[in-house]
């Protein structure tokens, strides 16, 4: 079998001038390849002339369609997205402040607020507009009963902005709860009970009552205000405690209370305010109580678990200031207080004008520093303790000073100018009493032991007044003048102040008792005179009752 030979495929490639190191000449003899060269530009070129139409047909395409659009879509389109945004707008605007009549709430509210306060409430109207809440307007709370028929609470209305989306959990977050002009009306009776003692305390369920039925919703709602306030509120408190009618006015009441939280509604009447817990600021412009007055007072305030806490308040009064803190526990039967002052620079002048009611001069600045506590039984439940002073100053005119100067004669007393006035105090059941209060004037100490009751406005009291010798040869009580002097050559006279505040009685019966045993000093015998010569006795006591007969009606 003979062997093919193999076919010399790269030289005849190479001979043929396929392959070759060098560039080949113009003239080729490999069709194949150039039929390849030439298919490629073809179709490239194709390629080339199909993009050119597409690009073309596009271009007019989108040069038509815009044209087209431009004079009519776009106007169209603008026309119709303006009148939509005016139409959105005025509902926007219109949502705002469009009034929405809310009437129908207004029976369901007021037989709520009703079971839950145990007192008759009556709304005017109920409307709600987003721009500023829900408008409760005309409030009224009736009295408690057993009070008088003038309304508890009287408001104009209530502005109420709230969330929506926490009622989902349960939760009632309000912004803004907006007090609007409110009148408050606070009465205490005969036996030291408040009108509000049912809201405030923490009622005791009966077994015979019948407590209150609210839906399962609402008794675990909690309620969280982050503002609440008022503004030019006022309060009048009416008292009949002790029998005399007494009342009282705050007016100007400025109120901010933020962080605002009522934990659940309970279900007995009143235990739903007793959860309530807040804490803002306090204001007042004017303050007036059974002849005081007083303002502004301003101060930061805290309400938790039924206390409601003043820890620095502070207060204008006569020309002076008044710093301290109060408070005040709303869970007994008889609420309870307890307020420490501070007194500075207050003028007693004005204060004894006004509240004692009698016309007189003490000039002096009046310096306190106390403690008192208490119940709404008044003033019977009242103790406390504290000191005072009065800087250097006047006295004048002064119902017991002028008293003792017609009985002692002397002209000093009635304008008397003194250096120190203080002491201090205890209070124990609404009983003041003063075991040191100490009066130092040119020629004068005065020393001053016993008690005032507030409650009956009433004194009593022993005054040691210690003259100087000076002072002592002015008297020209006859009386008086025949008391024994001290070894110092000075007078000291015991008299009683007692009766009411307003007009003691002066008492010169202790006086009285050293004139008498001046009077028989010397002319009575001893008693050993008695035992030896009992008849010659009897003759001196004669004569001893005789001298002193004759020195009494010289008295006379």
């Amino acid at each position: 079998m003979s062997q093919e030979t193999p076919l010399p495929l790269a030289g005849s490639l190479e001979r043929s001038g396929c392959l070759r190191r060098k560039p080949s000449p113009p003239i080729h003899r490999c069709d194949g390849a150039k039929d390849t060269g030439k298919r490629r530009k073809s179709e490239e070129k194709t390629r080339g002339r199909h993009f050119s139409r597409v690009r073309n047909f596009l271009g007019d395409f989108v040069e038509t369609a815009g044209r087209k659009w431009s004079n009519t879509g776009v106007k169209r389109f603008v026309k119709w997205v303006g009148f939509a945004a005016v139409v959105l707008a005025a509902l926007i605007v219109g949502l705002l402040f469009i009034r929405f009549d809310l009437s129908e709430w207004k029976g369901g509210i007021e037989t709520g607020l009703t079971d839950l306060t145990g007192r008759e409430v009556t709304l005017r109207g109920i409307s709600l507009r987003l721009i500023e809440g829900i408008r409760i307007e005309g409030i009224e709370m009736a009295n408690r009963e057993g009070f008088s028929d003038t309304p508890f609470v009287r408001s104009e209305g209530l502005v109420l902005k709230y969330e929506l989306l926490p009622l989902l959990s349960k939760r009632l977050e309000v912004n803004r709860v907006e007090l609007l002009r409110t009148s408050f009306l606070i009465e205490r009776n005969r036996k030291g009970e408040f009108n509000f003692d049912d809201l405030l305390a923490l009622a005791e369920k009966k077994p015979e009552e019948k407590p209150v039925e609210l839906p399962s919703f609402v008794k675990e709602l909690s309620l969280r205000i982050s503002r609440i306030g008022t503004t030019n509120a006022d309060v009048t408190f009416v008292d009949h405690l002790g029998g005399a009618k007494k009342t009282g006015r705050l007016e100007g009441i400025d109120l901010n209370a933020s962080e605002v939280l009522l934990k659940t509604l309970d279900e007995s009447k009143g235990g739903a305010l007793a959860n309530l817990s807040m804490k803002g600021t306090l204001g007042i412009a004017k303050m007036a109580y059974a002849g005081f007055h007083a303002g502004p007072l301003s101060g930061e305030f805290e309400l938790a678990d039924g206390h409601f806490k003043l820890p620095n308040l502070t207060l204008r009064a006569y020309k002076g200031t008044v710093s301290g803190s109060a408070e005040v526990d709303l869970t007994k039967k008889l609420t309870e207080y307890r307020i420490a002052t501070a007194v500075r620079g207050l003028d007693p002048n004005i204060l004894i004008a006004q509240r004692l009611g009698f016309k007189g001069t003490m000039l002096g600045a009046l310096t306190h520093n106390g403690t008192v506590r208490g119940t709404s039984a008044g003033l019977k439940s009242l103790n406390g303790k504290g000191e005072y002073e009065v800087a250097p100053g006047k006295l004048s005119h002064i119902p017991a000073l002028e008293k003792a100067a017609d009985l002692l004669g002397l002209e000093t007393l009635r304008s008397l100018q003194y250096s120190a006035l203080k002491g201090t105090y205890t209070i124990e059941k609404g009983v003041l009493i003063t075991p040191d209060a100490t009066l130092v004037a040119v020629g004068l100490l005065a020393k001053a032991d016993g008690k005032v009751n507030l409650v009956k406005e009433t004194m009593d009291y022993i005054v040691s007044i210690k003259l100087s010798p000076e002072m002592a040869n002015q008297i020209r009580s006859k009386r008086l003048s025949m008391i024994p002097r001290d070894d110092d050559g000075g007078l000291t006279i015991e008299i009683g102040l007692r009766g009411p505040i307003t007009d003691p009685k002066v008492d010169f019966s202790r006086a009285f008792k050293n004139l008498f045993k001046n009077i028989f000093r010397g002319v009575l015998p001893s008693g050993d005179a008695l035992k030896s010569a009992p008849g010659k006795a009897l003759e001196g006591v004669k004569g001893g009752v005789g001298q002193g007969l004759e020195k009494l009606k010289g008295l006379f």
